[in-house]
């Protein structure tokens, strides 16, 4: 059953990530802009975070509001080290985004098709707030979307096993 979501999310405690590695899936449908917007009035939206995603941990947002093209970004210090989609997401359709990091290898899915990938060697700052789907702030706004299931992994193997296990069980229906 899925959860329409717009300026609120669903949050845990922040993926623990004991080695520079992840994997995320998320099955939405993006249906418009949100209302609550980004730093200086910006139009874009986030997705999902395990801490703010720009200084530590990770996120997936769209910043593109024309071709919602879905971005990963790692959290540094200095500022994200960004990945985005080469395609967009499908807007008022069922789409499964997914993202997997290993430590150097980043990759971004939209409905089992390769959109985009990256090397980013750098180490994973720790997140410092919670695990989010949804609106989570942090200078990004929001999006509405219905959300059916989220699936979070760490470490190299399990990421990319939990990535794969994902991608099949919702093409299959």
């Amino acid at each position: 059953k899925a959860v329409a979501l717009d300026s609120e999310a669903f949050e845990s405690a922040s993926l623990d990530v004991p080695t520079n590695a992840f994997g995320v899936v998320v099955c939405l449908k993006p249906i418009a802009a949100g209302t609550k917007t980004g730093n200086g009035g910006s139009v874009n939206g986030a997705i999902v975070c395990s801490g703010s995603g720009y200084n530590d941990g990770w996120r997936i947002c769209v910043f593109d509001r024309e071709g919602q093209y879905p971005v990963l970004e790692i959290g540094r210090p200095e500022g994200a080290w960004s990945l985005k989609s080469e395609a967009p997401l499908n807007f008022g359709f069922w789409n499964v985004l997914a993202a997997t990091w290993d430590g150097s290898n980043a990759c971004v899915y939209i409905n089992g098709e390769l959109t985009a990938k990256g090397t980013y060697t750098g180490n994973l700052v720790l997140p410092k707030s919670t695990l989010k789907v949804g609106y989570a702030g942090f200078g990004v706004g929001s999006l509405k979307m219905a959300v059916a299931s989220a699936a979070f992994a760490a470490g190299p193997e399990k990421a990319g096993d939990r990535v794969g296990d994902a991608l099949l069980k919702e093409s299959s229906g």
